[in-house]
């Protein structure tokens, strides 16, 4: 049960009184149900609230890096419910590949400047849909203009 012996756990939880702790990262005092879980901790839970993970994971999420980790990870996903094979490249592969193409540094600006739209976010489209997604099967373009090609 971590710092909270027995008998403090049962006052607190029969007066509806929740533990507080302060959050390492905006240090703000909030109740423990406001942390996720985490067992390597001394109090069962982790170092900075669930609001400021949140806004840790969106902000990178956001970078280049971040958002070449999600297009390639969405790109597995579909092509496992397709029922077509995997991409034949890597995360490396495609992250290098992505960061190269000579309009990422424009849509990537545009997807910013728009307060994150996602309609403008960079996307990959398949140039032939009856397969994978192979390197010279794929092209940069954004998602609105990938959702008027399906």
């Amino acid at each position: 049960m971590g710092y909270l012996s027995e008998i403090t756990y049962k006052t607190l939880y029969l007066h509806k009184v929740q533990p507080m702790k302060k959050c390492k990262q905006c240090h703000h005092n909030k109740e423990l149900s406001e942390y996720n879980k985490r067992n390597s901790t001394s109090d069962g839970h982790h170092y900075y609230c669930k609001d400021c993970v949140r806004k840790d994971l969106t902000k990178r999420a956001r970078t280049p890096e971040g958002l070449a980790t999600r297009m390639y990870g969405r790109q597995k996903a579909r092509s496992i419910n397709r029922g077509h094979p995997a991409p034949d490249y890597t995360l490396v592969e495609f992250r290098s590949w992505l960061l190269s193409q000579p309009n990422f540094t424009e849509l990537h600006t545009n997807w910013k400047q728009s307060g994150y739209d996602m309609e403008l976010a960079p996307s990959c489209n398949r140039l032939n849909n009856s397969i994978h997604y192979t390197m010279s099967n794929i092209e940069l373009i954004t998602k609105h203009q990938n959702d008027l090609k399906s």
